[in-house]
């Protein structure tokens, strides 16, 4: 019996040109690099939340993104991608 489950989905995958936003964050700039952690049930807390984190798969590791993103926010993210190819 799990007391708390975690699902991460990755809205890019199912991104069309006409719709780049997925819950307020352009996912045409952060790519496959945007994964929202869903926690779907939770015994011991809360549930039914969902964190969007930014995912660097290279050295698999995810940081929490800010709740509402702003310019410098993205060109951050702009900036990492850079040195990740």
């Amino acid at each position: 019996m799990a007391h708390v489950v975690i699902g991460l989905f990755g809205p890019a995958r199912y991104m069309t040109d006409e719709n780049t936003m997925y819950r307020g964050y352009d996912i045409s700039i952060l790519k496959d690099q945007f994964r929202s952690a869903i926690v779907l049930k939770n015994r011991i807390g809360r549930g039914n939340i969902e964190v969007p984190m930014l995912f660097n798969g290279a050295i698999n590791t995810f940081e929490e993104l800010p709740q509402h993103m702003n310019e410098a926010h993205y060109e951050i993210v702009k900036k990492l991608q850079k040195t990740l190819k």
